[in-house]
């Protein structure tokens, strides 16, 4: 775990990669979001798509669980998340994860923590990005 005093700006930790399978697109999708070019086979063939893609809440499950195999900052509270799938997820790819904080700053009222801005990127094999995460997350600093 890092504290708000160890973190570096533009400090790039990454992860993966994780394969997309089929049968955990349509079993994720089944449940969370039933749309027919997550769960159909042949609607996904004739979808923009062209196959079976995984839904955006999926990617951003994956990235979540990415996350978690770096060193994560010793986040207090998460401030806010902003999304963007400039390509979609398909079976078959193997996603990757790199995260890097782009700002942070000591907090003006709480002296026991700061605030760090910063973004995720989940790519494919091909270094297609799949989804971006930026973040905002107050981080505790080291106790004194």
């Amino acid at each position: 775990m890092r504290y708000f005093e160890e973190i570096n700006i533009d400090e790039v930790q990454s992860s993966g990669p994780y394969e997309l399978i089929e049968s955990e697109i349509i079993s994720f999708a089944e449940k969370w979001d039933p749309q027919p070019f997550h769960t159909d086979l042949e609607a996904a063939k004739e979808s923009v798509f062209g196959g079976i893609a995984a839904s955006n809440c999926h990617t951003v499950c994956i990235a979540c669980k990415l996350l978690n195999e770096t060193e994560k900052p010793a986040v207090l509270a998460a401030l806010g998340h902003e999304y963007l799938y400039p390509n979609p997820a398909m079976v078959g790819d193997k996603l990757s994860l790199e995260t890097r904080p782009v700002s942070k700053r000591a907090s003006k009222s709480k002296p026991d923590r700061g605030i760090v801005q910063g973004e995720t990127l989940l790519k494919n094999q091909a270094g297609d990005v799949v989804l971006v995460m930026k973040y905002t997350a107050m981080v505790s600093k080291k106790p004194t």
